[in-house]
Protein backbone atom coordinates (compact mmCIF):
# COMPACT_ATOMS: atom_id res chain seq x y z
CA UNK A 1 0.00 0.00 0.00
CA UNK A 2 1.56 3.75 -0.85
CA UNK A 3 2.82 5.89 1.98
CA UNK A 4 0.47 8.83 3.42
CA UNK A 5 1.53 11.31 1.42
CA UNK A 6 0.76 9.83 -1.90
CA UNK A 7 -2.13 11.48 -4.08
CA UNK A 8 -5.39 10.08 -2.50
CA UNK A 9 -8.29 9.62 -4.69
CA UNK A 10 -12.09 9.19 -3.83
CA UNK A 11 -14.03 7.55 -6.01
CA UNK A 12 -18.10 7.48 -5.61
CA UNK A 13 -20.33 5.33 -7.43
CA UNK A 14 -23.90 5.52 -7.13
CA UNK A 15 -26.74 4.20 -9.01
CA UNK A 16 -28.85 6.79 -9.92
CA UNK A 17 -32.69 5.99 -10.96
CA UNK A 18 -33.09 8.02 -14.47
CA UNK A 19 -36.16 10.04 -12.92
CA UNK A 20 -33.89 11.13 -10.12
CA UNK A 21 -31.21 11.94 -12.68
CA UNK A 22 -31.08 15.76 -12.77
CA UNK A 23 -31.45 16.06 -9.18
CA UNK A 24 -28.71 14.38 -8.30
CA UNK A 25 -26.15 15.57 -10.69
CA UNK A 26 -27.44 19.57 -9.76
CA UNK A 27 -25.92 18.42 -5.92
CA UNK A 28 -22.84 16.69 -7.55
CA UNK A 29 -21.70 19.67 -8.86
CA UNK A 30 -22.79 22.17 -6.44
CA UNK A 31 -20.59 19.80 -4.06
CA UNK A 32 -17.47 19.55 -6.03
CA UNK A 33 -17.70 23.59 -7.16
CA UNK A 34 -17.08 23.09 -3.03
CA UNK A 35 -14.44 20.89 -2.94
CA UNK A 36 -12.46 22.73 -5.89
CA UNK A 37 -12.07 25.61 -3.30
CA UNK A 38 -10.21 22.81 -0.74
CA UNK A 39 -6.53 22.88 -0.47
CA UNK A 40 -5.10 20.21 -1.59
CA UNK A 41 -7.21 19.44 -4.07
CA UNK A 42 -5.72 18.23 -7.46
CA UNK A 43 -8.85 17.51 -10.27
CA UNK A 44 -12.12 15.89 -10.13
CA UNK A 45 -14.62 14.15 -12.74
CA UNK A 46 -17.74 13.12 -12.95
CA UNK A 47 -18.94 10.15 -15.79
CA UNK A 48 -21.70 8.77 -16.89
CA UNK A 49 -21.67 5.34 -17.84
CA UNK A 50 -22.38 5.31 -21.48
CA UNK A 51 -21.90 0.68 -22.27
CA UNK A 52 -21.49 -2.19 -20.79
CA UNK A 53 -22.84 -3.82 -17.50
CA UNK A 54 -22.73 -2.35 -14.69
CA UNK A 55 -24.97 -1.47 -11.24
CA UNK A 56 -23.68 2.17 -11.29
CA UNK A 57 -24.24 4.63 -13.43
CA UNK A 58 -22.56 7.50 -12.01
CA UNK A 59 -19.18 7.97 -10.42
CA UNK A 60 -17.25 10.73 -9.35
CA UNK A 61 -13.69 11.08 -8.60
CA UNK A 62 -11.77 13.43 -6.97
CA UNK A 63 -8.03 13.46 -6.64
CA UNK A 64 -6.34 15.22 -3.32
CA UNK A 65 -2.96 15.79 -2.32
CA UNK A 66 -2.44 13.49 0.21
CA UNK A 67 -4.82 12.03 3.10
CA UNK A 68 -4.65 15.18 4.99
CA UNK A 69 -6.16 16.81 2.45
CA UNK A 70 -8.82 14.68 2.49
CA UNK A 71 -10.23 14.75 5.87
CA UNK A 72 -9.79 18.84 5.76
CA UNK A 73 -11.88 19.07 2.79
CA UNK A 74 -14.34 16.36 4.21
CA UNK A 75 -14.45 18.08 7.38
CA UNK A 76 -15.24 21.60 5.59
CA UNK A 77 -17.58 20.03 3.71
CA UNK A 78 -19.59 18.26 6.43
CA UNK A 79 -19.65 22.10 7.87
CA UNK A 80 -21.09 23.26 4.77
CA UNK A 81 -23.88 20.90 4.47
CA UNK A 82 -24.70 21.45 8.48
CA UNK A 83 -24.91 25.29 7.74
CA UNK A 84 -27.77 24.60 4.38
CA UNK A 85 -28.99 21.80 6.79
CA UNK A 86 -28.08 19.56 4.06
CA UNK A 87 -28.32 15.55 4.18
CA UNK A 88 -25.97 13.42 1.70
CA UNK A 89 -28.02 10.46 2.80
CA UNK A 90 -30.99 11.16 3.36
CA UNK A 91 -30.95 13.15 -0.16
CA UNK A 92 -29.93 9.60 -1.77
CA UNK A 93 -32.82 7.56 0.42
CA UNK A 94 -35.50 10.33 -1.05
CA UNK A 95 -34.15 10.04 -4.57
CA UNK A 96 -33.15 5.90 -4.13
CA UNK A 97 -29.74 6.53 -4.99
CA UNK A 98 -27.35 3.72 -3.93
CA UNK A 99 -24.24 4.71 -3.30
CA UNK A 100 -20.21 2.60 -3.01
CA UNK A 101 -17.89 4.74 -1.53
CA UNK A 102 -14.31 4.86 -0.77
CA UNK A 103 -10.95 6.43 -0.69
CA UNK A 104 -8.39 5.12 -3.01
CA UNK A 105 -4.53 5.31 -3.68
CA UNK A 106 -2.53 4.87 -6.74
CA UNK A 107 -0.91 1.45 -7.39
CA UNK A 108 2.95 2.05 -7.77
CA UNK A 109 4.40 2.15 -11.16
CA UNK A 110 6.01 -1.74 -10.07
CA UNK A 111 3.23 -3.30 -8.76
CA UNK A 112 1.47 -3.22 -12.10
Amino acid sequence: MAAMTTEILRIDKFSVPAAARETFLAAVHETHRELRTQPGFHGDDVVELCSGPSEYNIVTVVRWADHSALQRARAALQESHARRGFDPAAFRLELGVVADVGNYVPVAAGDR
